[in-house]
């Protein structure tokens, strides 16, 4: 009955139907939205930090799998001193800063551009680019280091990552995480690179390891290897699937797609996660 109903009032009046279609739309938008933005305005107004995914924030926060992980990778390395590639919103950053703040030590260098990677897909989502244009995703990251007050212990660094590497020496860090462009080029080029910043005994590590190659197939992975994401096998980032397998030959720790390795007098060895 609804079917015909919608029908005859595509008939009569297209216009009106568009309309219609419009108001629907808006609705399911606002009813899915609506939870995410009263979560982000609570803690504007109760001056707390925000770690929910506006903006694409998230997944890192202090209760969660990823957030926990990441608390503890950095313990194994004693903390010191910690970069990381991609910050954004500052989910991660806070995990690591507010690790180093119950240690009483240590400082993170925090990498980003806070206007998205190449292929951030703000096409699909004209939210995101209305907030990159307004530069509310950096704003939002130096919020929550004033609400979270680490701003004694977190120093950003707005640059690209291959301009930003220039700005340290090698094996000057603890403790590297990258997790910013995911295409295979940029992502292996980061791997690369800043591997070479890890002191012997420091760890290197990052995000989003759904698969290792030989659990995918490989001629797909290749030519989809600079897409952000994959629907297939589950769903998976080709570009970090293919670039671990070529630099570590997928000799990492993984759990829950966050992966690890250590520096040792020989080479990298997983880290038990």
């Amino acid at each position: 009955m609804r079917t015909q109903i919608k029908n005859i009032i595509r008939t009569i009046s297209p216009k009106f139907f568009k309309f219609l279609q419009n108001t629907q739309e808006l609705r399911r938008t606002v009813k899915k939205k609506l939870p995410l933005y009263s979560e982000y305005y609570q803690a504007l107004l109760l001056g707390k930090p925000y770690w929910g995914q506006i903006y694409g924030g998230g997944p890192y926060a202090p209760n969660q799998s990823k957030g926990i992980l990441l608390k503890n990778t950095v313990n194994q390395c004693g903390g010191g001193k910690c970069l990381e590639v991609g910050s954004w919103t500052g989910g991660s950053s806070m995990i690591i800063g507010n690790e180093l703040k119950r240690q009483g030590k240590g400082i993170l260098y925090c990498i980003d551009t806070w206007r998205g990677a190449p292929n951030y897909d703000t096409e699909k989502c004209d939210r995101e680019r209305w907030a990159l244009n307004r530069d509310w995703v950096w704003k939002i990251f130096n919020r929550n280091l004033r609400t979270s007050k680490l701003t004694t212990y977190v120093i950003p660094v707005r640059k690209s990552s291959d301009e930003a590497i220039k700005d340290f020496p090698r094996e000057s860090f603890d403790f590297v995480f990258i997790d910013g462009d995911h295409a295979y080029k940029q992502f292996k080029r980061d791997l690369l690179n800043y591997k070479e910043l890890v002191k012997v005994g420091g760890v290197l590590c990052g995000d989003d390891l759904e698969k290792f190659l030989p659990q995918v197939d490989e001629k797909l992975t290749k030519i989809n290897a600079e897409e952000d994401w994959l629907l297939e096998y589950g769903g998976y980032h080709p570009g970090i699937t293919l670039a671990i397998k070529e630099v570590f030959n997928d000799q990492v720790g993984v759990k829950d797609s966050f992966w690890a390795v250590r520096r040792t007098d020989t080479g990298w060895k997983k880290l038990d996660l």
